[in-house]
Formats: structure tokens, C-alpha cells, sequence
């Protein structure tokens, strides 16, 4: 019963939120052509909407431009109000297994960027000396004996949960594992870079001292800050543009986590902190008062009366039961 009003109480929380959002009802700016929408004041292009729905499109073909307008819009609203509430740490959750926040959301950026913009970004790599992203590559260092040692201490320690102390991210911040120049600026990739961009498989890794596994991670990470650099330069998207597209994407995990946190799109038997804590506070007077008032949802069914017949074909059976 519990369950049930707390389910309630979650329905009351989606309605709270309703006047706040119908007063910030986006509005279309039909006498500038490559403005899709303003939504709380800030600007939707038409270049990020189409962005959106090339990335739409690869995952359901038959996906609208005003379909993804919609929910780029409904992304915001909810995800502005869901800010209001939660802090980002509680929204885009970073548990003991998973990537924090931060990684969630640009791999979310890079997954997009791919999706939308694979075969120019492919050329572009494919334009860099020797056809690959080692063209741009100035040196690597394998991660030495010495300095796992100063990152991780020198002798093994039994750990419950994989971090670095000050000490040792000082030490992974020091150890370069690869050094690379994009648009004629040099830009290096860390051990420390390496480490938080990984969840609890990956660190394990690390702690193992693997260091072959580790410049691997360093190549992804060239990868991904490739896509977003090529983006932001020669995608056609404007510096505001960007901007926004990187708001929607965060928009959406933001949403997600929302409403993952407040049990609407879970399971209603799975373990939800946010209903917990609502039906911790419901008291035993209450769900009396519930079950008096709503008596024929608590029906029990003791026994019922039933038949079976067989018949020759599935019209005769159609016929016995009309």
C-alpha cells in the first residue's frame, strides 16, 4: 500500500512541475530561418536541430524533424527543472562501478558526433599523415615500473574501491603517455587523464599496473578529444551552436536521470532511494485512511467458477463462446 501512495506522490511531484514549465513555453521565431525554437530565453538552431535528428535517424529511420524538436524542448524543460532540485552528481549518478558525470556526458557527445558526422570525420582522420590519427602523434611513453610505483605505491594494497590519493593523481598527472599537436597546438594526454576516465573494470586494470592497457586508453581518449576538436572546426557549427548541442546532450542524460531518480521509468518493485524516502514518510494512519477510501482495489479473490470445453475447430470454439 505504501508502494501504491508513494507511486502517488510521484504524480504530484510530475504536476508541481507543470506551471513552471507551461510559463516557459518555447515559442518559434519564424523571421529568422535558422532558428528552430527559444526556450527559456535560449536559442534552438536549425543546424543543431538537424544535428539532432541525423543522430535520431540512425537509431529509428522514420524519425521526424518535429518529433526531435519536441523532445529536444521537453529535454530542457525537464531537465532545467530537475537542476533546480538535484545536484548534477545526483542526476548523472557516479556509483562505485560506473563512469563520473563528466565522462558520461562526453562520451555521450562523441557517440553523437559519430553518429551524426561519421564518414567526414573518417575522411579527416584518413587525411592525416600515414591515413590514421598517428599522423598527429609527437611521442608516446609507456607507463614505467617507477612510475606506477609513485602513482600507486610500491608495495600492493587491499582495496574496497579503486582511487588515487593526493599523492598518487599528483604523480598520474605528472606522467605524460602521449603527446600529440592538432591545429598546430601541442596537447598532452596524462596517466591521471587516463585513470578518471575510467570505471571500476578499467581501474582494476590500472591497478594491476597494466601498462599496455593504459596507452590504449590514451589512444581512445586522442580519439575522442579528435572528434570534438574536428567538430567545433570544421563541422560548420558556430562556437553558440556547439554550445547548444552540447546542452542538449546533457539535457537528455539529465532527463534520464531524472526520472530514473524519481521512479518513473523503474520497475515499481525495484530498489528506488526517491520512493523509499516518500513512503518512509507515509504513516500508518494515512494508509488506513487510503484503504478505507479505495476498499474495491483490495479485493481478494478467493476461488472462481470455471469451464472447459474442447471443440473440433477454432470456429466451432469462437461459436460455443459467442
Amino acid at each position: 500500500m505504501s508502494a501504491i501512495i508513494a507511486r502517488l506522490k510521484v504524480l504530484l511531484i510530475l504536476c508541481a512541475c507543470l506551471p513552471g514549465m507551461l510559463a516557459a513555453a518555447p515559442r518559434h521565431d519564424l523571421d529568422e530561418p535558422a532558428l528552430a525554437a527559444v526556450v527559456n530565453g535560449e536559442p534552438l538552431s536549425r543546424q543543431v536541430l538537424m544535428l539532432m535528428h541525423a543522430v535520431a535517424v540512425k537509431r529509428i529511420p522514420e524519425t521526424t524533424v518535429p518529433a526531435v524538436m519536441v523532445s529536444m524542448i521537453e529535454d530542457r524543460l525537464l531537465a532545467d527543472n530537475a537542476r533546480a532540485h538535484y545536484p548534477i552528481e545526483t542526476l548523472i549518478e557516479k556509483t562505485r562501478v560506473g563512469y563520473a558525470p563528466e565522462i558520461q556526458i562526453e562520451e555521450s557527445i562523441v557517440a553523437n558526433l559519430q553518429a551524426a558526422y561519421g564518414r567526414e570525420i573518417m575522411a579527416a582522420v584518413k587525411a592525416e599523415k600515414g591515413g590514421n590519427l598517428n599522423g598527429i602523434v609527437i611521442s608516446r611513453h609507456a607507463v614505467t615500473a617507477a612510475d606506477w610505483n609513485a602513482v600507486l605505491g610500491a608495495k600492493p594494497r587491499l582495496l574496497l574501491i579503486y582511487e588515487l590519493d593526493e599523492a598518487g593523481r599528483k604523480a598520474a598527472a605528472a606522467r605524460t603517455l602521449l603527446s600529440y599537436r592538432l591545429a598546430g597546438k601541442t596537447a598532452q594526454i596524462t596517466l591521471l587523464d587516463v585513470y578518471d576516465a575510467q570505471h571500476v573494470q578499467g581501474r582494476n586494470r590500472l591497478h594491476s599496473r597494466d601498462a599496455t592497457f593504459a596507452m590504449q586508453q590514451a589512444e581512445l581518449l586522442l580519439e575522442r578529444r579528435y572528434v570534438q576538436h574536428w567538430a567545433k572546426t570544421k563541422s560548420g557549427l558556430s562556437a553558440d551552436d556547439y554550445a547548444v548541442f552540447e546542452r542538449a546532450v546533457t539535457d537528455r542524460l539529465v532527463r534520464d536521470g531524472w526520472t530514473s531518480l524519481i521512479g518513473v521509468t523503474s520497475d515499481m518493485h525495484h530498489d528506488n532511494k526517491h520512493l523509499k524516502a516518500l513512503a518512509a514518510a507515509v504513516t500508518p494512519d494515512e494508509v488506513a485512511a487510503y484503504y478505507e477510501k479505495n476498499r474495491d482495489q483490495f479485493k481478494r479473490i478467493e476461488k472462481v467458477k470455471a469451464w472447459h470445453i474442447r471443440t473440433a475447430d477454432f470456429e466451432a470454439a469462437n461459436k460455443a463462446y459467442a
